[in-house]
Formats: C-alpha cells, structure tokens, sequence
C-alpha cells in the first residue's frame, strides 16, 4: 500500500485544487464535493500512516496541496468574482437602464428589482439594490458572497457608479472607505479589515470617502 501513497496524495491533491477552482467560479457540484473530500481525507490518513513507518513525502505534498488550496482562493476571490461575473453584471445594468427589470421595493432614494435567474450568481441576491436611482444617476451593488455569509448585514462587494463618482457622504449609499476598479466600478466592504485585506491586484489603494 505504501507504493501507492505518493499517486494517491498526488491524486486527491489535484482533484482539490481543481475543486477549489470550481468553487471560484461556483461551478462546483455537490456529488463532486464529496468525492474530492472523501478521497483527500482518505489519501491523508493513509498519508499519516506512512509519515510514522518513515515515508514523509505523501503527507507533505498533502499538507502543501491543503495550505495552497486555502489560502490562494481567499487572496484571488475578489477578482476571480470581478471578471467572472463582469458581462453579466453589465448586461443587468442595460437592462435596468432600459427599463427591463420588475420593480418589487421603493422607498424613494432606493429601488431594489427582481433579479432574473440566470444572473443570481451575479447580483449574490434575489433582489437588485439600486441606490439614489434619479434619472441617469444610480448607484448598484453586487455581493462578492451570498448575504447569508453576513448574518449582521454587513456588506462586501462591487459598486457601479453610472457617473463614474463615488457616492458622496451625505447620499443615502454611504461607505467609509473603498477602492477604484475603474472608471464606473469600486469595490467596497462595511468592514475597513476586509477592504484592506482584498482586491489587491485588481484594485488601486484604499481611499477615505471625506
């Protein structure tokens, strides 16, 4: 069984990083998932088994595998979602624009529509928020994660600015801090920890909303 170790950690440790890419992009399926963490959970006990009879080499590659699969998602998450979800989310905001989406919410300065299926990924939400929708003035908000991820409604996630500025501090959108993308887009988190920590490939430096 030994001489089967460093295939089998080999193995497993792929079909991680390939479901880890998956994730990315949430392409994943649940049957796939449980295959991936059956097999690397399996592969690693066998893999502890022939670290103490003296191989070290399958839990290592394991435990490097495990560590990359980890973090390198968290770092690349924001602009994975950014490009991923880009034509969607610009096709949703010509659809607004031209008047496209049903309406379910208005209480004056925001308007939240019904998010089509085929774009929930894109929005994270079943309902659109629009914030200070006047005439060609509107601001939208894209979740990077589902809002269960946030059970004290904090939010994380991109910002389209159809002006091209950032929302000013006495608008009814009002965030602390937030970084460029580009000319229309930003992103943007109530946390200043979370906006420090990601989008730094994609984003230019935090900015102070004064």
């Amino acid at each position: 069984m030994k001489k089967y170790s460093v295939p089998l950690a080999l193995f497993s440790s792929g079909l991680l990083l390939l479901y880890m890419i998956l994730e990315l992009v949430e392409a994943s399926t649940f049957p796939f998932t449980v295959v991936v963490f059956v097999s690397f959970g399996l592969s690693l006990l066998l893999s502890l088994y022939v670290l103490i009879t003296q191989n070290w080499r399958p839990f290592a590659i394991q435990i490097s595998v495990l560590v990359f699969a980890v973090c390198i998602p968290l770092l690349f998450q924001v602009e994975v979602n950014y490009y991923h979800f880009l034509d969607d989310r610009e096709q949703l905001i010509e659809m607004l624009e031209n008047g496209e989406l049903e309406r379910t919410s208005d209480d004056g300065s925001s308007v939240s529509y019904l998010t089509p299926d085929a774009y929930k990924r894109a929005v994270g939400s079943n309902q659109l928020p629009v914030v200070s929708h006047y005439e060609n003035e509107f601001y939208v908000k894209f979740w990077v994660d589902e809002p269960i991820f946030n059970p004290n409604g904090a939010f994380e996630g991109f910002l389209y600015s159809s002006n091209g500025e950032f929302p000013a501090t006495d608008s009814a959108l009002y965030f602390y801090e937030y970084k460029q993308i580009d000319a229309n887009w930003y992103y943007v988190s109530d946390y200043s920890s979370d906006l420090e920590e990601n989008c730094l490939f994609l984003c230019g430096d935090m900015i102070t909303n004064d």
